[in-house]
């Protein structure tokens, strides 16, 4: 399969709305002619950049006005605008997914970072309480010696 489209042929000339070849403000079934300019080969209509405007993306503004007299010439420049559109929206759904993923990432690493740190308080709460039971129960003994001393002296 081809990877790029085969333009359709040429359509016929569009005619001309009056008998000489001087430009008009806008020619049927195209853009205006501050973008076009009629030639001597047959009255196809070129842009300014050479190209015809079947051979080209229409813009959506040339496409409106283009409208009322729609012709083989619209149906492509059409086809070439909604495959643009098409490529175009594809890159930026791709560029999008990418900086979807990336966050995903980003965002598990930050919750494996945080889960640490919980880990990190419950080991450090551990051992303090560890510390103090060991802490209290010292106290405890000394205060049952000291009790025991007395009890002894008393004697």
């Amino acid at each position: 399969m081809a990877s790029e489209a085969i333009p359709p042929p040429p359509p016929p000339p569009p005619p001309l709305l009056n008998n000489d070849n001087t430009n008009t403000s806008t020619l049927p079934n195209g853009p205006s002619t501050s973008q076009v300019q009629s030639s001597d080969n047959g009255g196809q209509t070129t842009s300014t950049d050479g190209t015809k405007s079947w051979e080209r993306a229409w813009s959506v503004d040339e496409m409106r006005k283009g409208a009322t007299n729609w012709s083989l010439a619209s149906d492509a420049g059409l086809l070439l605008y909604m495959q643009e559109f098409s490529q175009n929206m594809l890159s930026q759904t791709h560029s999008m997914e990418q900086k979807v993923d990336g966050l995903v990432d980003e965002t598990k690493g930050i919750s494996a970072k945080v889960h640490n740190t919980f880990n990190n308080f419950l080991m450090l709460s551990n051992t303090q309480f560890i510390e103090n039971r060991v802490y209290d129960e010292e106290e405890t003994k000394d205060e049952e010696e000291k009790h025991d001393e007395a009890v002894t002296q008393e004697k």
